[in-house]
């Protein structure tokens, strides 16, 4: 059994984040196997892989809010910079000492996931669905 699960109450109703999201939970969980089975070099290949691709998401969901004057965009971008500064720490560490890395990083991600997905994302779609802003593609 999967660590975290789709559901549909954490979909924002757009297309791009919606799939981005999904593409983040099947890293999140391949890193969760990976600590579940003590491998280091999957730990290791994994951690790298969800870092780079939630560098990748948040600078593709920052672009779709300023595209669309999403009001809490400033908000939206201290939150994701705040991810990029745990996850280069992350980073540093696992290039250092990955030993004991493994909880901390499982506590981080799923704070992140269920915080800021669960909450602030499903505001974005919220936004594009009240406002006559949609558009073919993302939505």
């Amino acid at each position: 059994m999967p660590f975290l699960e789709w559901k549909d109450s954490l979909s924002t109703g757009i297309k791009m984040i919606d799939d981005q999201h999904r593409k983040l939970l099947g890293l999140i969980n391949g890193l969760y196997d990976s600590v579940v089975n003590k491998d280091t070099d999957d730990f290791e290949a994994d951690l790298n892989s969800f870092i780079q691709y939630s560098h990748f998401h948040f600078t593709s969901e920052e672009k779709l809010m300023r595209r669309f004057s999403y009001p809490g965009y400033l908000e939206h971008q201290v939150d994701h910079d705040i991810y990029r500064d745990e996850l280069e720490i992350l980073g540093q560490m696992l290039k250092e000492n990955p030993a004991g890395l493994d909880e901390k990083v499982i506590r981080i991600i799923n704070r992140w996931y269920c915080d800021h997905i669960e909450l602030k994302d499903r505001e974005i779609g919220m936004y594009f669905r009240r406002g006559s802003n949609l558009i073919d593609g993302y939505v």
